[in-house]
């Protein structure tokens, strides 16, 4: 079974002058560098985007039928204003990308039909990360402590397990 957690960050949520850097592809994590944060900026042809309360509880119920469509199984879906963390299995052979493209894409899909006029809107940045997980304790992790810790981001959170109450 494979198990990943994928990373989805809004449009333009995360520039070159970020305090902890930014990624290029191929080159891997890059300092801060507010000359090409400038230049993102002037090559941009859309309004940065900020996922509201509205757009999280669209992106999480589109996330789940979606995976009712594909047969995958959701544990845990987490969106705060910048970004979104999917955590997903399936059975069977199926290549990461072709399920991260999918994903994406539908959930792209789903937030023009419902929040913009603009077929074009972009949604989510073009590049995207994905995490294999493959032990038990990795999981446990993301389930119980990762994931949920997005709630102080004032995210929302969705998980196939309700979270346990301690007194």
């Amino acid at each position: 079974m494979a198990v990943y957690l994928f990373t989805f960050h809004a449009y333009r949520s995360w520039l070159p002058d970020h305090r902890r850097g930014y990624v290029r592809r191929h080159q891997g994590i890059l300092p801060p560098d507010a000359q090409m944060s400038e230049h993102y900026v002037r090559r941009a042809r859309f309004d940065a985007v900020r996922f509201s309360p509205a757009m999280a509880q669209q992106i999480i119920e589109s996330t789940l039928q979606i995976c009712l469509q594909y047969d995958w199984r959701c544990h845990c879906i987490t969106v705060v204003w910048s970004h979104v963390h999917v955590l997903l299995s399936w059975r069977g052979f199926r290549a990461f990308e072709s399920v991260r493209t999918m994903l994406k894409r539908e959930l792209g899909r789903g937030l023009r039909q419902r929040f913009t006029d603009n077929p074009t809107q972009p949604f989510f940045s073009r590049s995207s990360s994905r995490r294999r997980i493959s032990d038990r304790g990795h999981f446990d992790h993301l389930m119980k402590t990762y994931l949920p810790a997005h709630r102080k981001y004032r995210g929302i959170c969705w998980s196939e397990t309700p979270p346990k109450v301690t007194r």
